[in-house]
C-alpha cells in the first residue's frame, strides 16, 4: 500500500495521468484509515534516527532495483525504468521494491 502522495507521483510519472479515485481524493473511509496508519508509522520511524536511516537505505536499494539513471552527455537527466525479460521477474522485483519504497515514502 503506497501513501497517496507517493502513489500519485508514481502514476503521473509512469503513466502520465492524475488519479481522481475516491482514495486519492480522500473520499474513501478505508483509504483515510490506511493513510492514518502510514502517517503513524512514519512518525514512529522519525523518532528513531537509526530506523529512519535503515528505511532510507532500504528505499534507495529498492529504487535502484527497478530504476536506472538516465544521462545525456554524462549529465543526469532523470530516471528510466529497468527492462525485464518476463512479467514474473518484473512483478517479483516490483513487489519486493514497493514495500521498501512505500515504508520510506510514508515518512
Amino acid at each position: 500500500v503506497l501513501p497517496t502522495q507517493l502513489r500519485q507521483k508514481f502514476l503521473l510519472g509512469r503513466f502520465g495521468f492524475e488519479c481522481a479515485c475516491p482514495r486519492c481524493r480522500g473520499d474513501d473511509p478505508a483509504g483515510r484509515l490506511v493513510e492514518a496508519a502510514l502517517a503513524r508509522c512514519a512518525r514512529e520511524a522519525n523518532e528513531d534516527p537509526a530506523k529512519a536511516y535503515a528505511l532510507q537505505s532500504a528505499m534507495h536499494s529498492a529504487h535502484a532495483s527497478i530504476c536506472r539513471m538516465q544521462t545525456e552527455n554524462g549529465v543526469p537527466m532523470g530516471f528510466g525504468y529497468r527492462s525485464f525479460d518476463d512479467w514474473s521477474e518484473a512483478l517479483a522485483t516490483v513487489d519486493h521494491a514497493l514495500a521498501h519504497i512505500a515504508a520510506f515514502g510514508a515518512t
